[in-house]
Parts: structure tokens; C-alpha cells; sequence
């Protein structure tokens, strides 16, 4: 008989132990398969066998985003409750570093990992041409090593102490894939198979196993996911000569369950929703997709889904009604959902959780099941049950804000946001005072609510440089103050969310009347990326309480420090005149400026 993972272990993990990181695998939930950096290329025009092809960008690289279906599933189980952990055979590269950097800040643990000198971390080299088409060159690197042996000598110890072990067909060698559900199968735990390739990719083109080792594979865990296009030719390797039925995804997702031995099989079908056979042969769920989501990118919307499903498991246990069925499939479709409206496979930490809430309510309570990061969990010696609350809630907001900092910098340090920044900088610096003392034009900082204070702050900072600047809170506009506006004026807004009605509407009138709109916000995507002149993001991890503004605030700060750093040194403000324009005050007096 399988387990899920019981409620008292759930309990345990929602007063997680003061340390660093977990030990490996102790009741975690343990994935192992592909974790890559994607770098992308930008190219005039995809090769040809013998072509002679040229990049785009000087630069030549453009970008790189952390993922695989594997490191996906587990962040967004991680985000939905579920304690997760990565099992993998990384190296001490740049990539490897970056990969375990950002599991970090997602809360999935790193403890298992394999780190060495002479280990390559996966990496996959993304092409991309003026049209938007993609060609994608894999190279599994250290992953591809993990066959049954390796899995033995490297991972059994961790994997003994886990709550769940999950895995997939894409990257890892198929025996490796056998050594983890069937060491669930000698656990006694559950194990979850994401099957996205049909039997001609993983058996030839990824060269990841035998036919026979993938029809061994599917037999072998309890919940088993495949896409549409993966069902039809891995039913022929278990369906015993029966043909699959067509015109129904339930019927399907029920025949291949039955045929295979599994207790559940989930079928996903893109647009068309997905369907939820259980092993019984009869019982079966369809879950539609969600209506009104604005699809920025389904890259990982499957993983994401697969997720979803962990992390039900994880909570509800393996379902075996319709019910159960139906109510797991609306959970991972709404994280594949939420996933669709942000960039890339990853969950944007604070906006991931807001929308699901809001397309399945179910979503909450696996949401607000979530423990409280290891890392961010310091006890000191001594203390009393009050005090050691206190500390361990100064010390989490402290690395909160810290992992804030880290996305912000990078964020500012990619090249479409540093382009941005730069033409920010360029457009606010035009507003500085001339020698005769007359303004060229002025800067009105605005926002509402938290965002208004930052908004406030970076106007004095811009004035202490030299700039005319002024604040102006987001609600006064449209009561006479839009007035003030003329050609070549920039009003920057400062907006978490990207929605804030007011500035948004706000944007027609500052364009009708000459002036520039520049917005900062937290959000990928917003209705005021549609509206500006040009957007600077500042990304943010999770609110405190989810909702208090917190991070957004530190990641507003850093932006408007960045914009005063830029427009000191467009303009070449030196220290004397900065005192000029500042001589009361320590400042005034010191020194040291």
C-alpha cells in the first residue's frame, strides 16, 4: 500500500527546523531530471547545414534563464506547500552556481546536489530569429551520467528519507528513471513520471534508453502525466495490441492507467484542457482551462501543472474518487494558468500565488500551508519562545529583502533592462537646470499608496543633483494638477502591480500634452507596460503576510538609487556642486563630500 505523506509530517515541516538548509531528503519531496541554463542567441537568420550564419547582437549573448522541467515542477510544488528538493549532478560553474542560487531563492533545497570540479552543469543554447522562431541545441551534460548506478551511489541516501519522489523523461538516462520509482515502490511512497515526448524522441533523437526501458518505466509510478502527443505511441508499448480510443481524453486517460498499472493517468491537451484517468479503468475527470488568462508565455505551463499535481498529492494524498481527481486537476491548472502570464517557466514569487488564488480557490490552502523557508529560519541560543519568534521574523524579512536586492540587480543587469534604465536616465537627465538658472523642462515623480513614498524620495534626490523635479500623489492629478504638464516634461510612476486605475488612465493626458511616461513596476506584465513610453522593472519576492508592501518597496528604493546613479554621472555632478545644492545639515558640513 502506497502513502502519501501523512498529516503529522506536513505539521512538522510548519516549524521548520532552524538550519541553513534541510538535511537531504528528509521528508522532502525529491525530483531529479533535467535543470538547465537556457542562454538565448539572437541570430539575423537560423543556419542551414553548411551556411555560414552571423548573430544578431554584437554581444552575442542576449539572455539566460534557469529552468528544466524538473527544477519547474519542484518550484512551483515548493510554491503550492510542498516541501521539495533537487537531485542532481551539477558542476562548480558559473551555471551550476546560478541554477542553485535561484533554487535558493525559490526555497527548494539544494542540500542533495552533487557538486564537483569535474561535473558539467546542463546548459541548452536557444537560437532565436527576427521572427520570434526558436531552435533549441540540448546538452544534458553531468544529467545524462545519471544511469541506475550513479542514482544508487549518489542519491539512495537522500531519497530513503523523502515523501515523495517525482521524475521525468526528457534528460535523464531511462535506467536512472527506473532507480527512482522503484526505490518509491520499495518506500512505500508515492512517485509522480512527466512524460512530454513521444517514444521516437526519448528512445532515438535524446538517446535516453531502449524501448523496452521505457516500457518499463511507465509501469512504475503512481500518478503517470503525458501530453497529448506522447499518449497515442507509449499506449502501443503497454496496451497490449489494443487500440487507443479516440475522440475522448477521459476514455484515454482511463485505458492508459488501466493498461499500464498506474494509479492515476493525466493526459494534458494544451488549450483543450486535460483529463484524469484512475487505475479502476472507469473512473475519470476533465478539467477545461481557465477562461480570461492573458497568455504571455506557455513555456513550462506542463511543469507547471505537474507541480500543481505534487504538491496535491503531497497535502490530499494520490485521489481516488472523480472528485479528488477533479478537484487535483483544477489546482495544477491554475498553476499552469499563472504560469502562462509570466515570463518564462518559473513562478514570479507574490504575483504566481495572487493569481491562483484568484482562478481556484482550492489553491489557497495549499498556499497558506506553506512553511516558512528554511533559510530564513535563524534561532539564537537563549532565547525565550517570544524573543526566538521575533528574531526568526527579523532574520526572515532581512533575507527576504536581501533575495529581493539579488532579483532587482539582475533584473537590472539584463540587457533589455539595462537599455531601459539608460533611456530613463537619459530622458529624466535632459530635465537638469540650465546655467542661466531657467529649467528646460521638469520631472513629476508620482505613485499611490507605499509606491508615493518612493516616489516622494526620488524627487528630493533628483533636486539635491541639480534636476527640477517635484512629487506629485497619484490621485491629484485629475483635479487640475495635470496643468502643470508641458513638452518635454517626464513624469515617472511607480506602480507594484502595473494596475493602479489612476495612473493608468493617467498615461493619455501626460502623452496629449508632450511630456514623457515612464513607469517602474514590480509586475511582468501589466496594463501599464501597454501604456508607457518605456516601463523599468523592479521584481520583487513574496509581500510580508502576502499583501503588507515590503519587498516591492526595497525593489522601488533600488530602482530610484539606480535612475540618481545615472543622472550623476550623465551629467557629471561633482561633489561641490551636490553641496550646493545641499549646505545645511551634517551633509553640509562634512568633508567627506
Amino acid at each position: 500500500m502506497l502513502r502519501a505523506a501523512s498529516p503529522g509530517l506536513r505539521r512538522a515541516f510548519s516549524c521548520f527546523p532552524a538550519v541553513a538548509e534541510p538535511l537531504p531528503g528528509d521528508g522532502l519531496v525529491l525530483g531529479c531530471g533535467s535543470n538547465v541554463v537556457d542562454l538565448f542567441f539572437r541570430v539575423k537568420s537560423m543556419p542551414r547545414p553548411g551556411d555560414k550564419g552571423y548573430f544578431a547582437d554584437p554581444k552575442v549573448l542576449s539572455g539566460s534563464v534557469v529552468g528544466g522541467v524538473t527544477l519547474n515542477h519542484l518550484a512551483w510544488a515548493r510554491l503550492l506547500g510542498a516541501p521539495t528538493g533537487l537531485l542532481a549532478s551539477q558542476g562548480d560553474d558559473v551555471h551550476g552556481r546560478a541554477i542553485r542560487s535561484k533554487l535558493r531563492e525559490l526555497d527548494v533545497s539544494t542540500a542533495a546536489i552533487d557538486v564537483r570540479a569535474e561535473n558539467t552543469t546542463s546548459v541548452s543554447h536557444v537560437l532565436v530569429d527576427s521572427t520570434g522562431e526558436r531552435a533549441i541545441l540540448m546538452a544534458p551534460a553531468s544529467t545524462s551520467a545519471l544511469d541506475a548506478g550513479a542514482m544508487e551511489l549518489l542519491f539512495r541516501g537522500a531519497a530513503d528519507g523523502a515523501s515523495m519522489l517525482t521524475s521525468e523523461v526528457s534528460q535523464l538516462p531511462l535506467s536512472g528513471v527506473a532507480w527512482m520509482l522503484k526505490r518509491a515502490r520499495k518506500l512505500g511512497i508515492p512517485s509522480c513520471l512527466d512524460v512530454d515526448v513521444p517514444v521516437s524522441v526519448a528512445t532515438r533523437e535524446a538517446g535516453l534508453g531502449s524501448i523496452q526501458e521505457l516500457a518499463e518505466v511507465v509501469q512504475l509510478p503512481t500518478v503517470l502525466k503525458l501530453s497529448s502527443i506522447s499518449a497515442k505511441s507509449l499506449f502501443r508499448l503497454v496496451g497490449d495490441g489494443d487500440t487507443l480510443v479516440r475522440g475522448s481524453l477521459e476514455a484515454a486517460a482511463t485505458q492508459i492507467a488501466a493498461a499500464a498499472g498506474v494509479s492515476v493517468c493525466v493526459v494534458t491537451d494544451g488549450s483543450k484542457g486535460a483529463a484524469i484517468g484512475l487505475g479502476d479503468g472507469r473512473t475519470s475527470a476533465f478539467v477545461p482551462v481557465f477562461k480570461g488568462v492573458h497568455q504571455l508565455d506557455a513555456t513550462g505551463a506542463g511543469d507547471a501543472f505537474f507541480g500543481g499535481m505534487v504538491a496535491w498529492i503531497h497535502a490530499e494524498g494520490v485521489p481516488t474518487t472523480a472528485a479528488g481527481a477533479k478537484a487535483m486537476g483544477r489546482v495544477a491548472s491554475a498553476a499552469g494558468a499563472a504560469c502562462c502570464e509570466v515570463m518564462g517557466a518559473l513562478p514570479v514569487l507574490g504575483q504566481s500565488e495572487a493569481r491562483m488564488r484568484e482562478l481556484e480557490p482550492r489553491t489557497a490552502a495549499l498556499l497558506d500551508r506553506r512553511p516558512v523557508p528554511a533559510h530564513a529560519a535563524h534561532k539564537h541560543a537563549g532565547d525565550d519562545a517570544a524573543d526566538g519568534g521575533v528574531a526568526r521574523a527579523v532574520a526572515g524579512s532581512t533575507q527576504a529583502d536581501v533575495a529581493t536586492a539579488g532579483l532587482v540587480s539582475k533584473s537590472l543587469c539584463a540587457p533589455e533592462q539595462s537599455a531601459a534604465v539608460a533611456a530613463m536616465v537619459s530622458a529624466v537627465a535632459a530635465c537638469a537646470v540650465e546655467g542661466s538658472g531657467s529649467p528646460a523642462a521638469q520631472v513629476i515623480v508620482t505613485g499611490i499608496g507605499k509606491s508615493a513614498a518612493v516616489a516622494g524620495r526620488l524627487s528630493a534626490s533628483l533636486r539635491s543633483v541639480g534636476l527640477r523635479a517635484c512629487f506629485l500623489h497619484g490621485t491629484e492629478w485629475l483635479h487640475g494638477d495635470v496643468g502643470m504638464l508641458g513638452q518635454g516634461d517626464v513624469v515617472v510612476a511607480f506602480s507594484h502591480s502595473g494596475e493602479t486605475a489612476e495612473l493608468v488612465a493617467l498615461a493619455g493626458l501626460v502623452k496629449s500634452r508632450g511630456a514623457a511616461y515612464w513607469g517602474v513596476v514590480g509586475a511582468q506584465q501589466s496594463s501599464m507596460h501597454g501604456v508607457c513610453d518605456g516601463v523599468v522593472s523592479a521584481p520583487a519576492t513574496e509581500e510580508l503576510l502576502g499583501a503588507v508592501p515590503s519587498r516591492s518597496i526595497v525593489a522601488q528604493e533600488m530602482v530610484a538609487n539606480a535612475v540618481v546613479g545615472g543622472v550623476v554621472e550623465a551629467l557629471g555632478v561633482t561633489k561641490e556642486a551636490f553641496r550646493a545644492n545641499h549646505p545645511g545639515g551634517a551633509i553640509g558640513h562634512s568633508d567627506r563630500v
